[in-house]
């Protein structure tokens, strides 16, 4: 689209690094694609925000899965079978709007695979809407991705099945994180913090301005399958037309 990143592309302990040294500002009229692919994830980084925000992205692809400025992260092996994870790290994200079908985010639609970090991130304002896996910060968080240190705020967030004002469906570990969402809307199950978890959440927070589901809409968690954990949370979110909201899980399966 014309416009210049001024970053920085390092090496960082045998892992190629990518720095931001300047806020970044983007309009509706930009052609943003999402970075990363099913057939080509970002991959086997480090991307450093450094502090700096990337604001204004405009996606609207409802046809289209894994909609966010990131929007396939995974892991890469080489031909001798070495695995080298990915890593982002202290990025804001700031009014983007975003439209797609599954796993849709503002910072990362989905990750795949192992050794995924997510890492002082933070997204703010802005709105996101999607089917299913559709998340403040990320949609789906993939087994081995670790999400920590992160928030999402003043974001209106909707969509069918597992919405989430932080993660849409968590299969992984999320943590020493928040969301205070704008508006949170599920028009069928699981809707909350983490709209499904399916792993591990701890020492978060989440607060709503409200939050609307047709079923298993729980104050912290929408669905809570078996064997999944949650320690040392809280949550403060008006809930409406739901009789089960006021519950902190929507629906406990364990």
């Amino acid at each position: 689209n014309g416009r210049t990143l001024d970053n920085r592309v390092g090496d960082e302990g045998g892992v190629k690094t990518i720095r931001m040294f300047t806020d970044v500002t983007c309009t509706a009229d930009d052609d943003f694609d999402p970075i990363g692919t099913e057939d080509t994830p970002f991959a086997g980084y480090v991307f450093d925000g450094n502090g700096y925000t990337l604001s204004g992205i405009t996606l609207r692809n409802s046809a289209k899965p894994n909609q966010a400025v990131f929007g396939v992260v995974s892991k890469v092996t080489d031909s001798s079978g070495t695995t080298t994870g990915t890593t982002i790290r202290n990025l804001t994200v700031a009014n983007i709007v975003i439209e797609g079908d599954d796993n849709v985010g503002a910072l990362v639609g989905k990750t795949t695979g192992s050794d995924v970090l997510i890492d002082h991130c933070f997204t703010t304002g802005g709105d996101i809407q999607g089917n299913k896996n559709v998340g403040g910060l990320v949609g789906y968080c993939a087994p081995d991705t670790e999400i920590r240190n992160c928030s999402a705020a003043t974001i209106a967030i909707s969509g069918q099945d597992n919405v989430g004002g932080f993660v849409g469906l968590n299969d992984g570990k999320v943590g020493n994180s928040y969301s205070d969402t704008k508006a949170l809307v599920c028009y069928k199950s699981g809707c909350g913090f983490v709209g499904r978890n399916s792993a591990v959440i701890y020492n978060s927070y989440s607060a709503a301005a409200f939050s609307y589901g047709a079923t298993g809409c729980g104050a912290f968690v929408g669905e809570f399958d078996a064997g999944s954990t949650g320690a040392n949370c809280f949550w403060n979110t008006e809930c409406i037309n739901n009789t089960t909201c006021w519950r902190i899980v929507g629906n406990s399966k364990d």
